[in-house]
């Protein structure tokens, strides 16, 4: 029997992932056509990554594996139209802080204009999408790779230790 060629659409987007306590830079693998944020919430227990380096390592990894729910937060290197999954019915922008072990982030949350930031936590058990995202590091932790603010953030929801409405200055 001869062997498949098939071969999956793929795309990679570029980015930074917060896994323990290492930084990870690489291109993540995902089908072409679905969005980051549905590929992160699959249940495939490893994200793909090419190229990756580990902060603080001499050399470049042609492949690696990374535990899904080991990451804490991705800052990827594209705009998030093309990564965040669509809403469904009427949906508003809540301003959120969220407290993870690393640190704090302050971003936008897009979500059903019925529910409060916390309902909404309660049905999402992956990952989610902040945007216009500012972060504040904890002590004792590896540097950042990429300038704070930053225009997205991916937050493993099996990380965030509490989250509240920031007041929107008025």
């Amino acid at each position: 029997m001869a062997a498949s060629s098939y071969q999956p659409d793929i795309r990679e987007i570029p980015g930074h992932c917060y896994a323990a306590v290492y930084w990870v830079s690489g291109a993540i693998c995902l089908p072409a056509r679905r969005a980051l944020q549905d590929h992160l919430n699959q249940s495939e227990a490893f994200l793909r990554l090419r190229g990756a380096r580990i902060a603080g390592a001499d050399s470049e990894l042609s492949f690696l594996a990374l535990r899904r729910d080991s990451i804490s937060m991705i800052a990827p290197s594209e705009r998030a139209e093309r990564l965040q999954r669509d809403g469904v019915g009427r949906q508003q922008e809540r301003r959120v802080t969220c407290l993870l072990e690393a640190g704090v982030v302050t971003g936008t949350l897009e979500l059903m204009a019925s529910l409060r930031v916390s309902d909404h936590l309660m049905r999402e058990a992956g990952f989610i999408l902040l945007r216009d995202c500012g972060l504040v590091w904890a002590a004792r932790r590896a540097p950042l790779p990429f300038a704070s603010p930053v225009p997205v953030l991916l937050l493993n929801t099996r990380h965030i230790l509490g989250v509240t409405d920031t007041p929107t200055p008025r």
